[in-house]
């Protein structure tokens, strides 16, 4: 029996800034052992230079798109990036052509922290349109892939490329001389990892939005077509991810939970409530779990915790033992008081502002609070670039 093909797109794969690539990383293996053939799609970062420097990193074929609104030529390379059951999960990365203007467009300074910093505008519009040319220009060397699942709204507008292809005149004419069909629209998914106002994609001039609409291909008038959902999508103010809803065939969030906030709570749709409510209502709106693999996390395996893995019969005894030699490597631990973690980026979404309640509550029952993780946001305070969160991370070490 032929498996489905599925292409996951994202910017986050192995070398990630947080959970979207946990979920890829763990998710596409997961796929790939209930027997679908599964690939991702990433932009060519710099940090996988190194990553894939003893890996059999080809390139494949060479990719025609439309990015600030003229053609414009990408390599795409092709790697296999595990085994799963005997067959490979492939990982594909888009590189713009060398001496061109764009040649650098993917550099982060070997630094997965930088991803999404940058010429991130321009990523997006680059990216999203060479992922188009994938799903819908006919090429030997890329297979027709039964379903396209982007994760967050930065890889999300390639499935609205490949939906209104043949009402594009640009796209088309990129196949006039190849006398060959396009290929099938893939069914598109779209996951929703963070539900916030500041991952709405959200542009408020209108020559940016024409400007974006021109670089990608799309018509001039294209914000104006929609007019049930004008209050997202209009000529002076758009947010790109409703153009990813709503293009497509099913979307899901990171849990049961945010989908039925979104869809039942008020506001909980973070500005786009009715919009969620329509896509329940069509049965396109699903919460599925984060797609992670938890056995790297299991406090049992001896893999993940040598010989300090706890016992199921026995968890107290054996987290005893386990806090006790922490605090043997860590002084001011005290194994007798009880311990509160936290493993997260310093972001806003992490709800980084709750600390200082958080940290006193635990302070007045004599508890200790552990936080691990890093900053990815910074700002200018008396002229100096610090972290955002500096004072509540002071205010940690504090207690």
């Amino acid at each position: 029996m032929t498996r489905k093909k599925i292409l996951h797109a994202a910017y986050e794969y192995h070398k990630r800034v947080g959970g979207i690539g946990s979920v890829t990383t763990g998710l596409t293996p997961a796929l790939a052992k209930k027997g679908f053939d599964v690939s991702i799609v990433t932009p060519f970062f710099d940090v996988y230079d190194d990553y894939y420097k003893d890996k059999d990193l080809k390139q494949v074929t060479t990719l025609t798109h439309i990015y600030k609104g003229v053609p414009v030529k990408s390599k795409l390379f092709r790697v296999c990036s595990e085994i799963v059951d005997g067959e490979p999960v492939y990982h594909y990365l888009i590189k713009p052509m060398e001496n061109t203007p764009q040649a650098k467009l993917f550099d982060t300074n070997k630094q997965e922290t930088n991803i999404y910093q940058g010429e991130s505008g321009n990523r997006r519009e680059y990216f999203n349109g060479a992922v188009a040319a994938m799903l819908r220009l006919p090429d030997d060397n890329v297979p027709q892939f039964d379903i396209y699942h982007s994760h967050a709204w930065h890889t999300g507008i390639a499935a609205v490329l490949a939906k209104e292809f043949e009402n594009l005149p640009k796209w088309r004419a990129l196949n006039k001389d190849t006398k060959k069909p396009l290929k099938k629209i893939p069914h598109m998914i779209s996951t929703i990892h963070m539900l916030l106002p500041t991952e709405h994609g959200q542009i408020t001039q209108a020559a940016k939005i024409a400007e974006l609409l021109d670089s990608i291909g799309l018509p001039s008038d294209f914000a104006q077509k929609f007019t049930r959902w004008k209050e997202y999508i209009n000529p002076g103010h758009l947010k790109q991810v409703a153009l990813v809803l709503l293009y497509s065939d099913a979307v899901t969030t990171v849990s049961e939970g945010l989908a039925h906030e979104a869809s039942h709570v008020k506001g909980g749709g973070q500005g786009l409530d009715d919009l969620f409510i329509h896509l329940e209502k069509q049965g396109r709106l699903q919460g599925i779990l984060n797609g992670i693999d938890y056995k790297k996390f299991d406090a049992t395996s001896t893999k993940n915790l040598s010989h300090f893995a706890l016992d199921p019969e026995h968890i107290t005894d054996g987290k005893k033992r386990l806090k006790e030699y922490l605090a043997s490597k860590f002084p001011k631990l005290d194994p007798n008081k009880m311990w509160f973690g936290m493993v997260s980026r310093f972001a806003a979404e992490k709800g980084m502002d709750m600390l200082p309640t958080a940290i006193e509550a635990i302070a007045k029952e004599d508890g200790m609070f552990i936080l691990m993780g890093w900053h990815v946001a910074f700002v200018m305070k008396d002229g100096k670039l610090v972290p955002r969160y500096k004072e509540e991370i002071d205010a940690i070490r504090n207690h």
